[in-house]
This record gives structure tokens, sequence and C-alpha cells, in this order.
């Protein structure tokens, strides 16, 4: 059954503040989300593409039914990964064919369970860890590290750099502070 006191991480209230100010699930009227749906919030067009299904197994439910997000901004690709771990890594990878993504906001704060072809798959030149500093699981994981690093992806962490900005001018790259 689906909580009626927002407390759906599937479907937060605070999901998309569009233009007149109306907010704005990324789920239907079930409360589901959908794979494949697209809205577009001022400049940024965002398209969901999982959860297309529940993945049950020895990882988190929960994580795996994170919701990805490609967010489309002055032809800026950024790939939202939220939290999803490996087996929700492989669906989304082996479900869609992504090309032309410029950015990537790494699933769960670079956790170990990680799709080891995701970032290859992905083509992305600039890749974001959104991670505490010296959090108690240890993320990102050396491993997650070395497969953005052996891509070419410029890596940003927000344990080491702060607060990340993406900027495209005069070329596509980060600012911090």
């Amino acid at each position: 059954m689906h909580p009626q006191d927002g407390t759906c991480a599937a479907c937060q209230p605070r999901a998309f503040l569009t233009c007149n100010g109306a907010l704005e699930s990324p789920c239907d009227s079930r409360a589901r989300c959908r794979s494949g749906r697209v809205v577009d919030v001022g400049g940024v067009r965002l398209t969901t593409l999982w959860p297309q299904r529940i993945i049950r197994g020895p990882e988190s439910a929960p994580n795996n039914a994170s919701v990805v997000l490609m967010a489309e901004v002055r032809g800026v690709r950024i790939l939202l990964l939220g939290d999803v771990e490996t087996a929700a890594q492989v669906a989304l990878r082996t479900s869609f064919t992504v090309q032309g993504v410029d950015v990537v906001k790494v699933a769960h704060h670079g956790s170990r369970l990680q799709d080891p072809a995701l970032a290859a798959w992905t083509g992305a030149r600039l890749a974001i860890i959104s991670v505490a500093a010296d959090n108690g699981y240890g993320h990102p994981a050396p491993e997650t590290l070395r497969q953005w690093q052996a891509t070419g992806a410029l890596v940003a962490r927000t344990d080491e750099v702060g607060d990340v900005a993406v900027v495209v001018e005069p070329a596509l790259g980060f600012v911090t502070r």
C-alpha cells in the first residue's frame, strides 16, 4: 500500500517545482513512477528512466527502486542515478541506450555496489559523487573511483571539494567551493 503521508521516496512532494509554482510529482495518479515520463520545468527536461520494475534480492530493494532521471538543460545531458545499486544499474544499462551523457551523479554516494560496466556505458565526461566527509560507510569506494577514472571522466567528490556546480562556459566543467 502506498503511504499517503508524503514519505514515499518515489514521489517526494517537492520533486519538481514548475514555473508557475505548482508542485508536480514524477508519479502518476496511483503514485507509481513511470519510466519514460517526461516533465519540462522551466528550461529543464526531466525524463524518468527508472524504476521500471521492482528488484528483490540481496541488495536494498528501496535503493534499487530509487528514481533515475535524465536531465537536459542548455544542451547538457545529466544522468541522475539516485541510490540504485548493482542489480538496478545492470537492468538500466541493458534496457536503454544512452548517448551523449555529459555528466553523471554517481549512484549511492559512490558505494561499492556499482555495475562495473556502467561508467563506460554512460560515456560521461564529468562524474559527481555527492558524499559526506568522514562518513561511516567508507564512501566512495576505491573501486568505484577507479571505474570512473578509467573512462577518462573528471571526478568531483563533495567530501573533498565541497559544493560542485556544472558550468558550460567557456567549456563543460566543474566549479567548486
